[in-house]
């Protein structure tokens, strides 16, 4: 006896989501493209002109001096946001939050 394998419909894809991604992708870009303000019909690129500063940059360094007080600043700032991130992050697990703020605590 002969089995029949079911063939795939002609007319549907094989991925229909990685299908309506690339669509979506396509009309974002689109609508993008499409959005944009364009440019005015006087618009001359040969009377655009270069405009310099002529005095020099002047350099004001403010703060902390020395690699080592600088990355502790860099430390703190980064630690601060990465506990206000994990709290947050814990209130959203609503009532396991318990549980998450201890593992978060204890690392």
């Amino acid at each position: 006896m002969q089995r029949s394998v079911p063939r795939p419909q002609a007319g549907l894809p094989r991925k229909p989501i990685a299908v309506l991604m690339a669509l979506a992708l396509a009309l974002a870009i689109g609508m993008g493209c499409t959005s944009m303000p364009r440019l005015p019909a006087d618009f001359d690129l040969v009377n655009a002109t270069v405009v310099a500063d002529t005095e020099e940059p002047a350099l004001v360094v403010d703060g902390p001096a020395g690699k080592g007080s600088g990355a502790a600043a860099g430390a703190a700032v980064g630690g601060g946001a990465g506990f206000l991130i994990g709290g947050l992050a814990c209130i959203g697990a609503g009532p396991l939050a318990p549980l998450c703020l201890g593992l978060v605590v204890r690392r």
